[in-house]
């Protein structure tokens, strides 16, 4: 499971389709590719793309990410109105 936020990591809002994940993570994917990116950390970027393409393409994993994280923000929302 990604450590930091699919969507972040993508650059696509929670409510973008699968169509519009699918071409962001085409997109980084061309930039980010080890063969062709100049940056010392490709390989790590492209991991991270990776990862979080592969949790935003599948309808399950992704269903299960939102589920997680929303009840996480509902309970940090919470505690911060105290």
């Amino acid at each position: 499971m990604a450590e930091r936020d699919p969507y972040a990591v993508v650059g696509v809002p929670a409510h973008a389709s699968a169509d519009a994940v699918a071409a962001a993570c085409r997109d980084l994917a061309r930039r980010h590719h080890p063969d062709v990116s100049t940056e010392p950390d490709a390989q790590a970027q492209m991991a991270a793309i990776n990862d979080a393409c592969s949790i935003l393409r599948n309808p399950v994993r992704r269903a299960a990410w939102d589920r997680i994280n929303l009840r996480i923000l509902d309970r940090a929302g919470d505690q911060s109105a105290d």
